[in-house]
């Protein structure tokens, strides 16, 4: 089973969601019954398909180990692609701070 979000769940989430911003990532979170979550890594900052994939890649990857029942959406903001353990720290500092 996915646990992405469906059109009706990201227009709910950034309409009524609390957001969280780092250095890198912003995040926009809203609590749910179950774990789901949305990545982004956006055109604008990089046109190559290659470097907006392994982004998504990153954040997902760090995702997986949150167990906390939260609908979350994780948008990458740098203009650069930083580390994996980087970008596990941050998203690890997102999830320690919601308020869940």
């Amino acid at each position: 089973m996915k646990n992405t979000l469906s059109k009706q769940e990201i227009n709910t989430l950034f309409e009524k969601g609390k957001w969280i911003t780092t250095n890198n990532i912003k995040a926009v979170y809203l609590l749910s019954t179950s774990f789901n979550y949305m990545v982004s890594g956006p055109k604008k900052n990089f046109k190559k398909a290659v470097d907006r994939n392994k982004i998504k890649r990153h954040l997902r990857a760090t995702l997986k180990k949150c167990s906390k029942p939260i609908s979350i959406a994780l948008i990458y903001s740098s203009k650069d692609i930083n580390s994996l353990t980087l970008v596990d720290k941050e998203v690890e500092q997102i999830l320690a701070s919601l308020k869940v």
